[in-house]
């Protein structure tokens, strides 16, 4: 078994973090503009890997070009595709809000271990699946009104 397995006290990371917030782990990156910008990666968001798959699902569905390597490498998304993205974010937050199981989101996920931590404690983790695709969105339109791209620098 895995640890996410064994720990029942162990959720997933959903925690929206600057920089200095990073300690360990493996993270995405949101830059809100081009990635060499210096200005726009003074700004960056990360965010556990774990985590980024529900916001991970709806870039694939919007942005095509990310399904083949986007998790590994960089993304420069335009903000009209983000705001495609931000639909079908808020249609996963209503599909969360109204499920009475973890059943029909398996594309949320990158690991059998975190699918199942999921599904085992789907009621505990559902409020803040749910609190975390809002936190996101939030921020994605505070930057969309004044950005031509937000970058997605992969692990």
């Amino acid at each position: 078994m895995t640890p996410l397995q064994n720990n029942p006290d162990t959720p997933l990371d959903f925690q929206l973090k600057r920089k200095e917030d990073v300690h360990s782990g493996l993270t995405m990156e949101l830059v809100p503009g081009l990635f060499n910008d210096a200005a726009a990666r003074a700004e960056t968001l990360y965010l556990d890997e774990d985590a980024f798959a529900f916001i991970e699902s709806g870039i694939k569905a919007c942005w095509p070009a990310y399904a083949h390597y986007g998790h590994w490498g960089l993304s420069e998304i335009p903000s009209d595709i983000w705001r495609l993205i931000v639909t079908h974010l808020l249609t996963l937050q209503r599909r969360l809000m109204v499920a009475t199981s973890a059943d029909g989101f398996d594309e949320c996920f990158l690991f059998d271990d975190v699918r199942e931590y999921f599904y085992r404690y789907f009621d505990r983790l559902r409020p803040k699946v749910i609190q975390f695709i809002s936190e996101v969105i939030a921020w994605l339109e505070s930057y969309l009104i004044c950005r031509s791209h937000i970058s997605v620098n992969g692990v």
